[in-house]
């Protein structure tokens, strides 16, 4: 996966992201329900905040001294820094950090470690993990949600290439080789309805999400893609998407 081709679509997406992403919200209220609002969470660090969907969950749930925000577009990171700024003078301290989250180190270890619908950017998911733990507390939690094997696979089945997502069992392991211990997984099998392919195109293009179809299109290429899809995956109200969110809390063991 492109970092560079990532990084540039979500800037593109950071004013239409906010309206857009509305199941990328609903991800991030589905996993705030995971954490306890009594968790010790004095330092928090978010990985990929987007406009701020979680960001702002995090600070009306949890008592928190001091909360790193990352994003690797700088205008996503801006427009959360925007968003919250009603609510930053509810901390300590609160630090913005563009970049990559698989190469950054924190100065201080975090209680919560939080990231929402990120994790499956990735190309190497294991060594991410392993790098992103060093900015955890012994003991300390991981919560997140990302995409199992099944997301887009309509999208495949067309032969557009598509990321590749880790099946549960993978997706299980890995935290399991990476020292933690899985207190929730919950996975969730949806349907998002479009109301034509070219709907579900627009989707992927405003939520910045377009990235994870690697493919150059020409005139007759969307034409092609328009007709095969309706063909393949019209439903009474539209056409189909699959979308298979996981929900994720685990603790690194001392």
């Amino acid at each position: 996966m492109n970092k560079n081709l990532i990084k540039t679509r979500f800037s593109k997406a950071a004013l239409s992201y906010e309206n857009a992403a509305f199941k990328q919200k609903l991800m991030a209220e589905d996993l705030i329900g995971l954490i306890d609002p009594k968790l010790c969470a004095n330092k928090v660090y978010e990985i990929g905040c987007g406009t701020g969907f979680l960001s702002e969950l995090l600070l009306n749930k949890l008592d928190i001294k001091t909360l790193y925000i990352n994003d690797i577009s700088s205008l996503m990171l801006n427009y959360c820094e925007d968003k919250l700024l009603h609510l930053k003078e509810n901390i300590p301290e609160i630090f913005f950090i563009e970049g990559d989250a698989t190469c950054l180190s924190l100065k201080q270890s975090c209680d919560l470690i939080v990231s929402n619908a990120v994790f499956q950017w990735f190309v190497d998911f294991k060594k991410a993990l392993l790098h992103i733990k060093t900015n955890l507390k012994q003991g300390g939690t991981l919560c997140f949600s990302t995409f199992l094997s099944g997301t887009c696979v309509e999208l495949e089945s067309l032969g557009l290439p598509c990321i590749k997502y880790l099946t549960e069992q993978e997706l299980l392991s890995i935290l399991e080789e990476c020292g933690f211990e899985i207190d929730i997984f919950e996975l969730q099998k949806q349907s998002l309805i479009f109301e034509n392919p070219y709907k579900l195109l627009k989707f992927f293009k405003e939520t910045g999400t377009n990235s994870l179809i690697s493919h150059q299109w020409t005139p007759g290429i969307l034409k092609r893609f328009m007709w095969e899809y309706e063909a393949k995956f019209k439903v009474p109200n539209g056409v189909n998407l699959s979308w298979i969110p996981c929900y994720v809390k685990a603790r690194l063991r001392n």
